[in-house]
């Protein structure tokens, strides 16, 4: 590479958290590049704090306390003497006053100019751009009137459905799909309050909406030398709530005519800012068609199959595009082999409505194998926090071809390990299975449509669950037996009468589960059920337990926390909970009216006060749990009592919210 003036960098503070730093620590190492991290309380322990040269703490758990901070986040890089500020994404990787702040320091900052930035960050100038470039673009309006009633009359001019969007930030937020005329007024107020309290902007933009187009998006490279190139296309349509959930590279099923154009419309787009660094452009693809969307002025979560496909290293050329390099190829150097499949794995619920959860992973592993790239800040034993995004891991399955890498994907879930939290493993491999996956009939609201028919195969059956209950029995009295001081040829239980019956009882998702068993001898034991059923051959290793069920080889993974008992079957998670068959105390179940947290996070905003009479429905409170908003309503009629919770506050799951008399 030439250089075209000294800017080394040796110093390199990161400006994020999580897998996004570990991610830059680890070509920072391959460059020689110090690095520093910087880390909020709740990311004292984390992984890319311990593999940073250096790291520093910051203020506070709350993001603008911390990581979104520009003032502290300078005068640390300052401190430090640090060359360079890398944002990652998310945060400050897309903030005009934060590039600037690096510019007035003299640090260089590893990202595009603050201008690109501004330009693209307006989704109405953006697109306005656009249109004089020759970037094909959607039909809509993006003008300076936001009267509601009139982007009412301007969505009837462009003809229903229209998609309701903010006009600054992304990931959702903001944003509303308006089928009929009467839906219009609430949609339009409704965003702008979102966009408002989400970007502090309630600016709109409304546009055509194609109800079944598919979410395409060129990566960008160029240098400060006038060079700008594409590094192909991901396909980014399989999507839910507007979150992707896997990306693959290259997009298939498109003509190479539509590929093409959208090669060189990104191009376009990224010169008419005059743009440096790595960025994305995105575009809508419907009717053999490409209209853009929006430009992305940084390193992209799906930037891995980029990476993949052309044995480039996008962070690396970051660094060296910040320092004054050329970058070291032209478009016909760089090449697209085989074929790359990032699935995102997050801490949510698929069977209640994805509801994002938080708390602590007793056991996470995926096996190393070829072709398998793994990004991902947690290890077991870690907890995922309700403070950020609930994202726990980045699995690409690289191949020759599309339909080998989403086999060797698949084959990765099933032997990857995620117990203790709700997570997404089963649902994304369920996905990866699908005819319309396997033929690339994508589209961005595919699972949305889909979701509720697959909910059968997501749920465990009843011979599942009692299969996990078994698991978990020969699990608890083979370890009574191991800790036996005394006695220890005897059966767990021995009264001189072998054939005794016992019993385990456990609760999973609030139904019991009872297995009758009776010893024979050490290993080997009788379940009573509609059937007899004789096991033998146990073995347990570490978390690992197998044992031969009647002509059947049973395996699984299982762990014990207090009076939970993790069992990982198959693709099935199973956290059983141990009945005390002699409880003490109040057994009667708390009122309806005692409002409780169903899960962790910051109180967004309260829609009552005391003394308020509410009818069950009633909306009463929002809880913002790793950038989702949960509406919190009335179970039953009644008056508000005690209000014991504020604006802003961190709550954990199960926390006394509002009690109603």
């Amino acid at each position: 590479m030439t250089s075209k003036g000294q800017n080394s960098i040796e110093k390199l503070l990161i400006a994020n958290r999580g897998e996004i730093a570990r991610r830059i620590i680890s070509t920072c190492k391959k460059l020689g590049i110090e690095t520093i991290a910087i880390f909020s309380p709740a990311d004292s322990a984390a992984r890319y704090v311990e593999e940073a040269d250096q790291a520093i703490a910051l203020k506070s758990n709350k993001s603008d306390e911390s990581y979104l901070d520009i003032e502290q986040i300078i005068a640390l890089a300052q401190r430090v003497q640090a060359d360079a500020i890398h944002p990652g994404y998310g945060f400050l990787s897309e903030n005009k006053a934060f590039a600037r702040a690096c510019q007035k320091a003299k640090i260089t900052f590893v990202g595009p100019n603050p201008e690109a930035i501004d330009a693209m960050g307006d989704k109405r100038r953006a697109k306005e751009l656009m249109k004089q470039h020759d970037v094909p673009t959607i039909p809509g309006y993006e003008g300076d009137n936001q009267d509601p009633d009139f982007l009412a009359q301007q969505a009837k001019a462009i003809g229903l459905p229209v998609l309701v969007k903010a006009s600054a930030g992304g990931g959702g937020k903001g944003m509303r799909i308006v089928n009929e005329a009467s839906e219009l007024n609430s949609a339009i107020t409704s965003a702008q309050a979102e966009a408002k309290a989400a970007f502090g902007d309630d600016n709109l933009i409304i546009e055509r909406y194609f109800a079944e187009s598919r979410h395409i998006e060129v990566q960008i490279i160029a240098d400060q030398h006038g060079n700008t190139f594409h590094l192909f296309e991901r396909d980014c349509s399989t999507q839910r709530r507007f979150q992707k959930i896997i990306e693959e590279a290259p997009a298939p099923n498109i003509s190479e005519a539509l590929r093409q154009q959208l090669h060189q419309a990104a191009i376009n787009a990224a010169k008419a800012v005059n743009y440096t660094n790595a960025g994305t452009v995105e575009f809508l693809v419907a009717d053999n068609q490409c209209f853009f969307l929006e430009m992305n002025t940084r390193l992209q979560v799906e930037h891995p199959v980029t990476e993949a496909i052309t044995g480039l290293d996008l962070v690396a050329l970051q660094i060296a595009i910040a320092e004054g390099k050329e970058l070291p190829f032209k478009q016909r150097d760089v090449k697209c082999q085989g074929h790359a499949i990032q699935a995102r794995l997050y801490a949510e619920d698929p069977l209640n409505e994805f509801r994002p959860a938080a708390g602590d992973i007793h056991m996470y592993y995926v096996p190393q194998q070829e072709g398998i790239r793994e990004d991902t800040a947690l290890k077991s034993q870690d907890l995922v926090s309700p403070l950020y995004d609930p994202m726990i891991a980045k699995i690409i399955a690289y191949a020759d071809n599309r339909q080998s890498a989403t086999r060797l994907l698949k084959s990765s879930l099933r032997q990857s390990t995620l117990i203790g939290i709700p997570n997404n493993r089963h649902f994304v491999h369920t996905i990866l299975g699908k005819q319309e996956f396997q033929n690339s009939s994508l589209h961005t609201r595919w699972i949305e449509i889909n979701t509720e028919q697959w909910k059968p195969q997501l749920s465990p059956t009843p011979n599942f669950i009692n299969q996990a209950a078994i698991i978990a029995t020969v699990f608890l009295i083979e370890n009574r037996a191991a800790k036996q001081k005394f006695l220890k040829q005897m059966p767990i239980g021995f009264r001189n009468n072998p054939s005794q019956h016992h019993k385990e009882e456990f609760t999973y998702n609030d139904e019991k589960y009872s297995i009758e068993y009776a010893s024979n001898k050490r290993g080997e034991y009788t379940i009573y059920q509609d059937q007899v059923i004789k096991l033998s051959q146990i073995k347990i290793e570490g978390n690992s337990i197998s044992f031969q069920q009647n002509s059947d080889k049973i395996s699984a993974l299982i762990i014990q926390n207090n009076d939970s008992i993790f069992v990982q079957y198959q693709l099935f998670d199973f956290e059983f909970k141990r009945v005390d068959r002699h409880p003490s105390g109040d057994t009667q179940a708390e009122a309806t009216g005692d409002v409780r947290a169903p899960l962790p996070g910051r109180i967004e905003s309260i829609a009552i006060k005391t003394g308020d009479a509410v009818n069950s429905g009633d909306l009463l409170l929002s809880i913002n749990s790793m950038k989702m908003s949960n509406a919190i309503y009335a179970e039953i009629d009644g008056t508000i009592q005690d209000i014991f919770i504020a604006i802003d506050d961190q709550v954990e799951a199960n926390t006394r919210l509002i009690l109603i008399e």
